[in-house]
Formats: structure tokens, sequence, C-alpha cells
């Protein structure tokens, strides 16, 4: 058995597609992602703990063990762009269980690992927590959210799986149509937005972005659709007239509120129709008003909670992707080997950071910052490669990209195709029952 689980992680890093000068680090990252997912349904968690605290001593101790729409999409997007197709394959199966046979045309923002909808939240009054950081909590009541970006994630993530040759099947067209009917019928409804805020609904500008996105995507996969396209038109120009700051010219965190949102790194990656100044302007200001060193905060509004938090590091992995994209290419790469020294003693992260003495917060390992150190590796090496042309486009167009020549595409292809129907073509203890 010990022979058989060593040689089944041998042979699958070894299928890392990525060759950079990151290639260490980059594994490393991959390996923690690919213990997130759950064989049995293909599910992929946030991270594997619940209460670490986000502030020590605080009350801000959230359970992440399960299914985020947003986080999975994510993963799937690093690991796919380093040559691994199986989990890709898996999760379009967890998809259908949730989404289709459950939830939509609603979309839940997470589910439990064996597609279960009610995830209760409760506290362990019983228990003292991490030094004292009470209350330690399981269940966590953000399924219950409305969060409109997850409509746009999803469709990006099926943009990016029919570019690998996968079919739009009948449930995957489901999955694509009820979410872009519900975007359309849906967008100018407020929201909790990507952080999960606590406080009153927003209109938040980020998912309107993603709102966009949801349409667009939708558009390129399953054609012209009218109602579709005034929907994405009507989106587009009311972030333009709401969700720009009078004064600075860059976007705001929500209509009507001058914060700023570290979420706005995503936007420039996007392939949105935004002015590029608005979107130099708006790292700018995020700069300006959330970062901390090295460290970016996600925001400093209220929101509804207690206490503090850390800086996320997946922002500043954001950072070093917008810096790319803006031709900011040495400060980036330099922030980006400085954020790689963070890590600890065996190259794992936690979800937040402590500006001031550098200690993690919150719940470790955590997916999304693992997930974010391999995209900024690829875009990176894209950027060596191609410079700012490289990082244009989508996600899909970039992960093509990045898996490079046509006959390694071909057989990325071939292997979900083949997995799709139980055949073995590649006669590897991967492929074992263990």
């Amino acid at each position: 058995m010990l022979a058989v689980t060593c040689a089944f992680w041998q042979e699958w890093c070894g299928r890392c597609r990525y060759r950079g000068p990151y290639a260490e680090r980059v594994q490393r990252s991959a390996l923690l992602l690919k213990l997130l997912t759950f064989a049995p349904t293909g599910a992929i968690i946030a991270a594997p703990t619940t209460s670490l605290p986000e502030a020590l001593g605080g009350t801000r101790n959230w359970d992440y063990r399960f299914s985020w729409l947003r986080d999975s999409t994510f993963i799937l997007h690093a690991l796919v762009a380093l040559g691994y197709s199986g989990e890709a394959r898996r999760f379009c199966e967890f998809l259908c269980q949730c989404c289709v046979r459950s939830t939509l045309p609603n979309l839940q923002v997470l589910y439990g690992i064996g597609g279960e909808t009610k995830l209760t939240e409760r506290e362990l009054i019983h228990l003292n927590g991490y030094r004292g950081s009470q209350p330690v909590r399981i269940g966590n009541a953000a399924y219950r959210q409305r969060q409109a970006d997850i409509y746009g994630e999803l469709a990006n993530w099926a943009l990016l799986y029919h570019a690998l040759g996968q079919p739009i099947d009948s449930t995957l067209e489901e999955i694509i149509r009820g979410a872009a009917d519900y975007t359309a019928t849906h967008w100018m409804d407020p929201d909790q937005g990507i952080w999960e805020m606590r406080s009153e609904l927003r209109h938040h500008v980020h998912s309107k972005i993603m709102s966009w996105v949801a349409l667009d995507r939708a558009i390129r996969l399953l054609g012209p659709n009218p109602h579709w396209e005034r929907a994405r038109n009507a989106v587009l120009t009311t972030i333009l007239e709401r969700g720009i700051d009078p004064e600075g010219t860059h976007l705001i965190q929500a209509f009507d509120y001058r914060d700023m949102d570290a979420a706005f790194l995503l936007v420039p990656l996007l392939d949105v129709p935004i002015d590029r100044a608005i979107l130099v302007r708006t790292v700018a200001a995020i700069e300006r008003r959330l970062r901390v060193g090295d460290y970016v905060h996600r925001y400093l509004a209220p929101d509804g909670l207690p206490g503090t938090e850390g800086a996320f590091l997946i922002c500043s992995f954001w950072l070093v992707d917008a810096l790319l994209a803006l031709g900011r290419a040495e400060e980036a790469r330099a922030l980006f080997e400085r954020l790689l020294a963070k890590a600890n003693d065996v190259g794992l992260y936690a979800e937040e950071i402590d500006p001031a003495d550098e200690a993690f917060l919150g719940n470790f390992p955590q997916g999304f910052t693992h997930l974010a150190l391999i995209n900024s590796a690829i875009h990176l090496q894209l950027y060596a490669q191609g410079g700012e042309a490289a990082l244009g486009g989508t996600h899909a167009d970039r992960v093509r990209r990045a898996i490079g020549d046509k006959d390694h595409i071909h057989a990325l292809r071939r292997d979900l195709k083949a997995e799709a129907h139980g055949v073995d073509t590649r006669q590897s203890v991967l492929d074992m029952d263990i």
C-alpha cells in the first residue's frame, strides 16, 4: 500500500506542465489543491479546518470545510493550467449533482462535499477555540447569502472547460443557460459580494462586473441571445455610470459607497471592456488605501461584524497579476518572490497574515492562497514569453497559452474524454482504486 501510494503521488506530480523557475513552489501548492479534493463526489473544499481565527482572541472564526463554487472554479483554473484534467471532469459531475438536481436556476454559494444544501451554522460553546478564540463554529451561514459573482465564475469555468475540447452537453448547457437567464433578470439586485459581508445588501461593483462576465461567456458558449445581449450592455453601462468614483475616476466598492475593494485586482484579466486608464487608477487606489507593505487588505469598510482581520494573502498575489497586466513587470516579480518567502517551513500558507508581525491568521492551509500562487507563477512565465499581450483575453485564453504545444492540448482533451467514458488510455497507477 505504501509503495502504491508513493507511486500515485510521484506520478501525479510528474504530470505537472509548469517548467518555470518556481517549479518546486508551484508543485507544492498543486499538491495542496489536490488534497482539498474529495474523490467520491469531485467536490473541492476551501480549507480543511474550521474556526482558526482571523484575529487572535476574536470572533471571526469560520468553518471552511465546504465546497464554495467560486473557490472551486478558481482552483480548477490553476490545476488545468498545470495540465491536470481529472479534477475538472469530476467537478463537473459534482456541479450536476448540486446545481441541476438541487438548486438551479439559483446557485448556492457553497455546498457540502456530498452535495448537501443545508449547512446550518452552529456555535460549539463548550470549546475554547484556538488560543482562546471563540466561538468555534461548524456549518456556515454564507450558504444562504446572495453572491452574484458566482454566476460569472461558473460561466468563466465553463468557457475553459469547453476550450479544452469538451462538448457543451445538455447538462452543462442547462447550467450555463440557467445562470445566464437568472443573471439577465437579477443583475440589478444587491448582494453580499465576494467577501460574504454580513451587513446590509449592497450593489457591489465586482458582482456587477461578474454579472457581465456571466452573460458574455454564455453568449460565447451558446450563441447570440438578444435578452442576454441587452442585459450585458445594460450591466456595463450601469457600471460606468454608477461604479466609478466621480473624483478619483476609479472603481468603487459598491454603488454609493466610495470604499475600495481588492477584488478589482482581478478585473484587468477578465477581458471586460473597461478603459485601461480606469483600471490603472483603480489599482493605484487599492495600493494607496488597502496595501500595507507586501500585503493587501480585502477592504476596510464596515462589514457587519465585530473585531478585525489580517491582510488576505490571495490579494497580494492578485496584485502581482494586476501589476503584470498593466506592464509593471519588475515590481510584480519582486513582490512575488518576497511572498514566496512568507510560506511556513513546509511551503504552506494560511488565508491571512498579520502585516505587523507576519503571523498567519485564519484557516490553514488555504486553497485560495495556493491557487493564487500558481496563477501568479504562470502569469509571470507568460509575461516573460510574450509581454502584456500574453496576459490578454480570458482565463481560457491564458490557460491555452500556458499549456503550450498542440500535442499536449490534444492529450489533455483525450484524457478528459477518456475519463468521461471510463476508458484507460494511460495504464497508470493514477487510475487504480487505492
